[in-house]
């Protein structure tokens, strides 16, 4: 699994809300009256925070597809198999039992 980096604007971007600024290569003008321009340890603590998190909110958003792709097993006119519903578990429970250095998905039944 390949995990995004973030950048200065990424980091503006969470720490800032709807604040209006200019990033030119590296300087960035403060274009905002009503919010005030975070530090530059401030973006740099965001950047740290940022790439940190990346790999749970992958994780979950992998995890949220593959749940979408089985839904049609639980719908009203079918009932899904043991496999399958132990399946959907092991996914709604993936982000707090995976080791990130090591992904392994749970299997999905026939």
């Amino acid at each position: 699994m390949i995990f995004r980096t973030f950048s200065k604007s990424d980091a503006l971007v969470t720490l800032r809300p709807g604040a209006e600024w200019v990033l030119r290569g590296d300087d960035l003008e403060w274009l905002d009256s009503v919010q005030t321009e975070p530090s530059a340890g401030d973006i740099a603590a965001e950047i740290v925070r940022l790439d940190a998190a990346e790999p749970m909110v992958a994780i979950r958003a992998e995890r949220d597809t593959l749940l979408h792709d089985c839904d049609w097993w639980c719908s009203s006119d079918r009932t899904p198999s043991q496999a399958q519903l132990d399946y959907r578990t092991a996914l709604r429970d993936f982000p707090s039992v995976v080791d990130i250095s090591n992904i392994v998905w749970p299997t999905k039944p026939e």
